[in-house]
């Protein structure tokens, strides 16, 4: 990683001089992606980082359809010229007005974020559920800093379900892939990979980290209440909860021993959840038969290697619902 520690002391070096005039933040703006998987807590942290008077953040998922569409469908570089064609459609998808020079995806991705900033030297932020390749593409940037959440499969895939989705199979791959390539990631110079359990139990640690990678000149505050008292952010937490960073929104998965999703998740995401340091609760491995079922349902996910279309059609109708099965 020496290439990007340089990258980053150069651009601290020279901060003063491309931004005279900023004293918020001893280096120029940043492009920052707040990262994970749905029902991770990135609700939580753009909360958080919004309330901060040297952050923007955008409307929620503003730029993921054109990071979707750049990375994973178009398999284009961030630095990668653009033409004409793509230059449109991303263009397009992303919202950025006409007459604005941005000629390649790192370029719409700043065009976007710089027309968000109230003053030059403020710092702008957007949530991305996906796709992970924008995250390697555009971290190759000295000015974007990423924030990654990590949540337990069974904590995301419960949590899923219970706001009624039906498509499980597909997250738990994608938080099995992403987790991965994250891992991998996680030593990266601009990024901080926070597990949302640490996030929850040791909030102010967790914030100074993120404070230290965004070099903000005051501690991140935590998210106000209603007028209840109650917080209003944390949707990933699916019941009430008394207070913000409420320690019962952790394991919420071991008051359902019983669910077949949860079981399948751990049993699908082992070698992963294991790497991020969550525990593997013995009452949840499958018994001989259960075994069956989950390798045959895996191996039916894993060969609809369609486009993505055409998968999400033949998924909706050849699977059952984990829930239901």
């Amino acid at each position: 990683m020496g290439r990007e520690r340089l990258q980053t002391a150069a651009l601290r070096v020279l901060a003063p001089i491309a931004y005279p005039g900023a004293v918020s933040h001893p280096t120029p703006a940043l492009r920052v992606l707040v990262f994970g998987e749905q029902r991770s807590g990135t609700t939580l942290l753009s909360e958080v980082l919004q309330a901060q008077p040297g952050v923007v953040v955008l409307a929620r998922q503003q730029l993921a359809p054109m990071l979707y569409s750049a990375f994973r469908e178009l398999g284009l570089r961030a630095d990668q010229l653009l033409g004409a064609r793509q230059q449109h459609v991303l263009r397009r998808k992303a919202g950025l007005p006409e007459g604005v020079q941005a000629d390649t995806v790192d370029g719409v991705h700043r065009a976007v974020l710089a027309d968000a900033r109230a003053h030059s030297d403020q710092h702008a932020a957007h949530v991305l559920h996906g796709p992970i390749e924008a995250v390697e593409g555009l971290l190759q940037s000295p000015d974007v800093r990423c924030l990654a959440l990590v949540r337990d499969a069974r904590d995301v895939i419960l949590s899923r379900a219970y706001r009624g989705e039906q498509r499980l199979d597909e997250a738990l791959l994608a938080w099995k892939a992403t987790s991965a390539r994250l891992h991998a990631l996680r030593d990266h110079a601009r990024l901080e990979v926070l597990r949302f359990e640490d996030l929850i139990t040791e909030p102010d640690r967790e914030l100074g980290r993120v404070a230290a990678l965004l070099e903000l000149a005051s501690p991140l505050a935590l998210p106000a209440a209603d007028a209840e008292g109650r917080p209003t952010l944390q949707n990933s937490s699916f019941a009430l909860l008394e207070r913000a960073f409420d320690p019962s929104a952790v394991e919420r998965w071991r008051a359902h021993m019983d669910n077949r999703a949860v079981r399948y998740a751990q049993w699908l995401c082992e070698r992963e959840l294991r790497a991020w340091g969550y525990a593997i609760d013995p009452e949840l491995q499958p018994s001989p038969r259960e075994r069956v079922r989950f390798l045959r349902r895996r191996a039916v996910v894993e060969a609809l290697e369609l486009p993505r279309r055409a998968k999400n059609a033949v998924l909706a109708r050849a699977l059952p619902s984990l829930l239901d099965e």
